[in-house]
């Protein structure tokens, strides 16, 4: 039974005062001039529909009042004006994330005159986005595996792998009318009215016309490459032949392959801007690398090799632009089509994927979140980190990735929690124009295939100090650490006193948050915590992680801060919880949250205890970790 409110107040006075008691807190937060102003919102979290809210009560009430949610994002793109870059402490804006299903893994994406389909790997799922709102309108049950979605015809078309077909599907209702089996994973090409599938059949690659009414084939074309990724030109249909440095220019009215093209690497994505041809080109070895190569369609010559950044995974054009997605960098780069030249290149948050142009926006679907995330091109530029390492490093459990840019005396390591969106690239971004910068990916994320491998805190240090010493950075070190990742950078921190010279908790969690927010929640949520620890594996590595940086002791006098979102209104956490909680146990849990970053801070001799205004922003954590610089 829930607790009645008085209940709760006096088992949050008694607790509270317990621990007061049990170990000495700082003094009142220090509230500095720059986190006292007005927070930047230049992410606009549209508020979930029902069929989002999958996640266990704990996470949506407790948890919400620690983890990183919404955090100011950042300032991107283009517009038909020369790009202009934004200084530090600017506020500029320009991304809406819209929720997705509730796992990572989006993939299709395309954007029609009055509706965005979105496809997600995991949660057999298809979902449709109203751009006039950027909400979820409609949610369709389809297969596993879906990697694109195109819509001609009025129908719907699904490219899958594992069984590789293609699905038809009705946008109305969500049936599935019409499956065509392949021997590989295909992929679409279409120009709105027609639709052509690029894979393997009978031991041949073929390009197979099929008629979107009927969901017949109408026609084929021996290929005589892997097939790959494809666009129309026309009578045309150019192909990124996969696993080898061609492209094949495919005369539809002749039904033959015309021509085939060497760029110079393996060609991913392709499309057709300014009258010419352009193909995405990765490059791979012990650091990946990727450009954008032009074709002249008439003369089937290349014209212009543009580098972008490490592993593009696709193009998106305009009538003057076209825009590529660095997959491994976390950016976005724009080039003039008119001088073959990148103007640009943003951060958007780890590993984008899919990229679209519709309703005046640019659209992305980053692989390890459940967002969208919709781009105004007319606001103004967040400048990128230029990476001179990006790496994956064998260490003894898996692998890790890391990725350094910039210049200076001290190197800032970010260790950040698995959802990496933009406004941690922000913050990479604006670090590494003032200093040495190192984004770390642990075992476990820098590849999810590892999941199974991810090892607690004094792991994930050992592992740190591995992948750093492998790429000959040798500190000192500022260690900034998100949410869990504060536990992981604490633990470096005490095992590498020696190289550090400042450590950074972003709203990071406590050592032993989960025993005592067990304390303050009612019966049916405490429930719900426990089935939701019971069947996931991470809660194994978060409870050995706190017991190993519960036995640190303290810091001494290394330079800590530790810096908090503002706690959220317990009225709207209590609205918004589910199973429901009162306003009181909302209450219980931010009080709870002030305590435990008191005792955070009280870890070191030399601390301080921020808490922003509202959610912490990527200028308020580059405005904290300046002072640790010196």
């Amino acid at each position: 039974m829930k607790l009645s409110d008085e209940e709760v107040i006096d088992r949050i006075r008694e607790a509270l005062s317990s621990w007061a008691d049990e170990e000495p807190v700082p003094e009142e937060p220090v509230l500095t001039a720059r986190v006292q102003r007005t927070p930047m919102t230049l992410v606009e979290l549209s508020p979930p529909t029902p069929m989002h809210r999958r996640r266990s009560a704990w996470l949506v009430a407790a948890a919400a009042a620690v983890v990183l949610v919404g955090m100011a994002a950042i300032a991107v793109i283009w517009s038909d004006k020369p790009a202009t870059v934004a200084d530090i402490g600017s506020a500029p804006s320009g991304i809406t994330e819209i929720p997705i299903g509730y796992s990572f893994g989006v993939r299709g994406l395309d954007v029609t005159e009055d509706a965005v389909w979105v496809t997600s790997q995991f949660d057999e799922e298809l979902y449709r986005v109203d751009p006039t709102t950027d909400r979820v309108v409609d949610t369709f049950s389809i297969p596993d595996h879906i990697e694109g979605v195109r819509e001609v015809g009025g129908w719907l078309w699904l490219s899958r792998y594992e069984p590789n077909e293609v699905i038809r599907v009705d946008p109305a209702t969500g049936a599935l009318t019409d499956r065509l089996g392949f021997d590989s994973q295909p992929n679409l090409a279409s120009d709105g009215e027609r639709l052509w599938v690029i894979a393997e059949r009978g031991g041949e690659s073929q390009v197979v016309e099929i008629d979107p009414g009927t969901a017949a084939e109408v026609g084929e074309i021996p290929l005589g490459a892997r097939p790959g990724f494809a666009t129309i030109d026309g009578d045309s249909l150019w192909v990124a032949n996969m696993g080898s440095t061609t492209v094949s220019r495919v005369d539809l009215a002749e039904g033959r392959v015309a021509a085939v093209i060497d760029v110079g690497g393996e060609p991913r994505s392709v499309v057709v801007a300014a009258g010419s041809i352009w193909v995405a080109v990765n490059r791979t070895g012990t650091e990946q690398t990727g450009s954008v190569v032009r074709i002249d369609p008439t003369t089937a010559e290349v014209t212009a090799t543009v580098v972008t950044g490490r592993w593009i995974h696709s193009l998106a054009a305009g009538d003057d632009a076209v825009w590529a997605t660095n997959f491994l960098d976390g950016t976005i780069s724009l080039i003039d089509t008119r001088s073959a030249r990148v103007v640009a290149t943003s951060p958007i948050g780890n590993r984008p994927g899919g990229v679209a142009i519709g309703r005046g926006s640019v659209w992305i679907t980053p692989h390890r979140r459940n967002v969208l995330l919709r781009i105004d091109p007319t606001k103004p530029l967040e400048a990128a980190a230029v990476p001179d390492v990006a790496r994956r490093i064998d260490v003894r459990m898996g692998t890790t990735y890391v990725r350094c840019s910039g210049s200076g005396r001290v190197t800032v390591v970010l260790e950040r929690n698995s959802d990496d969106g933009a406004p941690w690239a922000v913050v990479e971004a604006r670090l590494s124009r003032i200093t040495r910068v190192c984004a770390y990916e642990p075992v476990g994320i820098a590849d999810p295939a590892e999941a199974g491998l991810a090892g607690p805190a004094a792991t994930v240090a050992d592992d740190l100090a591995e992948t750093l010493d492998t790429i000959g950075e040798r500190g000192p070190f500022v260690v900034i650490g998100e949410w869990t990742g504060g536990l992981d950078a604490q633990m470096f921190a005490a095992t590498h006193r020696d190289e550090v010279v400042g450590l950074v908790l972003v709203n990071g969690m406590s050592s032993d948050y989960l025993e005592r927010v067990r304390l303050l929640l009612p019966t049916d949520a405490l429930e719900q915590m426990d089935q939701t620890l019971r069947d996931q594996p991470e809660a194994k590595r978060l409870y050995e992680s706190s017991t190993q940086v519960a036995a640190i002791g303290g810091f001494g006098d290394l330079p800590l801060v530790v810096l908090g979102d503002a706690s959220p209104d317990p009225v709207i956490t209590a609205a918004n919880s589910d199973p429901l909680l009162t306003v009181a146990e909302s209450e219980a849990i931010s009080q709870l949250l002030e305590v435990l970053r008191r005792e955070q801070a009280a870890l070191s001799t030399s601390s301080r205890l921020i808490i922003a205004a509202g959610q912490v922003t990527p200028a308020d954590i580059v405005d904290v970790t300046m002072s640790l610089l010196g």
